[in-house]
C-alpha cells in the first residue's frame, strides 16, 4: 500500500529573526505525509537535531496557522496541486536574512494568495 500525503497552507505571523524585507504575515504551501500537523512537529525535531543552518519556524515566528489541508492524496497528486498553487502565486517575493525548510514556497500573505490555494486545494 502506498503512502498518503496531504497538501496544506500555513501561515507565518510574527517574524522574530534578525531581517526580513516585509512586515506582512507570510503564506507557504506544502506536502507532507500524514498532515499539516505531523510537518510542523517533523520541522522542529529535523531542524533541531540534523541541520544547524535550519531554523525551525515556531522558533522564527510567533504563530504558525494551518490555513487549511487536504489529506489522503497521493505525492503525485499533492505535487501537481503544489505546482499550480506556486505557479499562480508568482515568484518569490521576499527577502529573509534567516534559512528555513520550505523557503522556496514562502510568499508574502495576502488574500488572494490564500483564496487561490483554497479554491486549488478542494479541485482534487
Amino acid at each position: 500500500m502506498s503512502r498518503s500525503y496531504c497538501i496544506y497552507i500555513l501561515k507565518f505571523n510574527g517574524y522574530k529573526g534578525k531581517k526580513i524585507s516585509t512586515q506582512n504575515p507570510l503564506i507557504k504551501i506544502g506536502i507532507s505525509y500524514d498532515n499539516a500537523e505531523t510537518r510542523i512537529r517533523n520541522n522542529s525535531i529535523i531542524a533541531n537535531q540534523d541541520r544547524s543552518d535550519d531554523i525551525p519556524w515556531k522558533e522564527l515566528f510567533d504563530k504558525v496557522t494551518i490555513v487549511e489541508q487536504v489529506t489522503g492524496l497521493s505525492q503525485t497528486k499533492a505535487r501537481e496541486i503544489e505546482k499550480k498553487i506556486l505557479s499562480k502565486w508568482g515568484t518569490k517575493d521576499f527577502t529573509m536574512n534567516e534559512y528555513v525548510s520550505g523557503i522556496n514556497e514562502f510568499r508574502i500573505y495576502n488574500i488572494d494568495r490564500e483564496t487561490i490555494a483554497k479554491q486549488h486545494l478542494w479541485m482534487v
